[in-house]
């Protein structure tokens, strides 16, 4: 199995440093969550603390992340089907898991920023789309503000984009009737919620 090099400012998040489950995702996600999702997929998924607010006894959870499995602390000691894999690896051999992506939700919180480019972003959307998934949610900074502004360094970034640059394709998703963005914090640096619930 492939290791990986986790930077010094990431290494906390496997055992449990940061922010307890976004508060929105209840409301936003939870409750109008297709019937046929069964698997509910996080792509940086660190200590799972996003995975909480889906009910364990109606979904099944599935963690992606570079961390070493035996240095992560699950938060309320949670199952999950965990696989060490960097989003470069997963493009370059998705064929690799077998994952009911139909039904599915793939998430990713403030994760797609540390891939190298727009291309990148945009291709693993795009792959996942035509594996059959529908559902998503990715909380990302929507602009490049931070960086910008100075207050996101191209090492807080470890030398990646930095935010989430989505194409006009792409973006059509998270637009009504099964789409949309909201902002739930840090306002002022545009994290949004990309969201696109829908049925089968």
């Amino acid at each position: 199995m492939k290791k990986y090099t986790v930077a010094d400012f990431l290494k906390g998040y496997s055992k449990g440093k940061g922010h307890p489950p976004e508060f929105w995702l209840t409301e936003y996600v939870v409750n109008k969550l297709p019937n046929h999702i069964k698997y509910i997929i996080d792509f940086g998924s660190a200590n799972g603390r996003n995975f909480l607010p889906f009910p364990s006894d109606k979904y099944k959870y599935i963690g992606f992340d570079i961390h070493d499995k035996q240095e992560i602390s699950w938060m309320n000691d949670i199952d999950v089907e965990y696989h060490e894999c960097s989003l470069e690896d997963f493009i370059k051999n998705y064929d690799e898991f077998s994952i009911d992506w139909k039904n599915s939700l793939v998430m990713s919180h403030v994760s797609l920023m540390y891939l190298d480019d727009a291309y990148q972003q945009n291709h693993f959307i795009s792959l996942l789309k035509g594996l059959g998934c529908k559902n998503f949610v990715f909380h990302e900074y929507e602009t490049n503000e931070l960086i910008l502004n100075g207050e996101l360094s191209e090492h807080a970034r470890n030398g990646k984009l930095g935010w989430f640059d989505i194409n006009e394709e792409n973006l059509k998703m998270f637009q009504p009737p099964n789409g949309n963005k909201y902002y739930f914090r840090d306002f002022e640096n545009k994290m949004c919620a990309f969201i696109n619930l829908e049925n089968e």
